[in-house]
C-alpha cells in the first residue's frame, strides 16, 4: 500500500484506482480519504465524485453523498447510475415527485435499465396506481424475463388489489409460479405472494400450504409484527377468505 501512494502522489487516477480497491475491502474510511485526494489534484474528476459519493453513502453520509452525486453530474451528466442513486435516495425521504424525475431521467439517458422500472413500478404504488405500477413491472419483466422479483410484484398486484377491475387470480398465479421457480423455491416473498394469488383464484387449501411454508422459511429479523400479519393471512386462507390490501397497506412486501 505504502508503494502504492508514493505513486500517487501527484495522480488523480491512481488515487481513485487505490479508493475502489480499498472500498472493495471494506476499508471505507481509507477510500474516502484516496477519493479526496484525487479530486484535490483534479477538482473536475467526475468518476472520482461519484466513487466518493458511493463511499459517503456506505458510511451513512448521505446528504455529502448527494452532493458529490450532483457534482459528477454536472461534469457529466451521462451518469444515468447518480440519477438512480439521488432517486433511491429521495424515494427513502418520501420526495416521491423529485424521485420520479430523477428515475425518468435515467430512462432517457438509458432506456432498458431494468432497477429505474422496478423504483417507477415502487412509487406509483406509493401513490396508489396500480395500473401505472404493472406496466413499470411488465416493462422490467420485459427486459430481464428471468427478474424474479418483477414477477412477484406483479403477481402481487393481481392478488390482493382491492379494485375488482384489476384483481385477477389466475394471472396472479401465472407470475406467483415464475417467481417462485426464479427464487429457487426458497423465498418466503415468494410463497408469500403465491400463497395470495391462490387465495385470490379460491384455491385455499393450496394457498394454506404456500403461506405455512414462507412462515417456516421468513427469518426472525423481519419482525414479529410481520410475522403477525402472515399469521392472520395464514388463518384466513384456512377460513377459506382471500387477503384483500391496498398499494400503501401493502407496500412492506414489495
Amino acid at each position: 500500500a505504502t508503494r502504492a501512494l508514493e505513486c500517487t502522489e501527484d495522480n488523480s487516477m491512481m488515487h481513485c484506482n487505490l479508493g475502489r480497491a480499498l472500498e472493495a475491502q471494506d476499508r471505507v474510511d481509507e477510500a474516502i480519504s484516496q477519493y479526496l485526494a484525487s479530486i484535490k489534484i483534479t477538482p473536475d474528476f467526475h468518476i472520482a465524485h461519484y466513487n466518493l459519493a458511493g463511499a459517503y453513502t456506505a458510511k451513512g453520509a448521505d446528504e455529502k453523498a448527494m452532493a458529490h452525486y450532483k457534482k459528477a453530474l454536472w461534469l457529466n451528466p451521462s451518469l444515468f447510475k447518480a440519477h438512480y442513486n439521488i432517486g433511491a435516495y429521495l424515494a427513502s425521504q418520501n420526495r416521491l415527485d423529485e424521485s420520479r424525475k430523477r428515475f425518468l431521467q435515467v430512462l432517457r439517458i438509458r432506456p432498458v435499465f431494468m432497477p429505474a422500472y422496478i423504483q417507477l413500478g415502487t412509487l406509483s404504488l406509493l401513490q396508489n396506481d396500480e395500473r401505472q405500477a404493472l406496466l413499470y413491472y411488465k416493462k422490467a419483466i420485459q427486459l430481464q424475463p428471468d427478474q424474479w422479483d418483477a414477477c412477484r410484484r406483479t403477481a402481487w398486484i393481481f392478488a390482493v388489489s382491492e379494485t375488482d377491475e384489476i384483481r385477477d387470480g389466475a394471472r396472479a398465479i401465472k407470475f406467483a409460479l415464475r417467481a417462485n421457480e426464479l427464487s429457487g423455491g426458497t423465498s418466503w416473498l415468494a410463497l408469500e405472494t403465491l400463497a395470495a394469488a391462490y387465495a385470490a383464484h379460491k384455491e385455499y387449501r393450496q394457498a394454506a400450504q404456500m403461506q405455512k411454508r414462507a412462515l417456516e422459511l421468513v427469518p426472525v429479523a423481519a419482525g414479529e409484527a410481520l410475522i403477525a400479519r402472515m399469521k392472520e393471512r395464514l388463518e384466513l386462507y384456512r377460513e377459506g377468505k382471500p387477503f384483500r390490501g391496498s398499494p400503501r397497506r401493502t407496500l412492506e412486501y414489495l
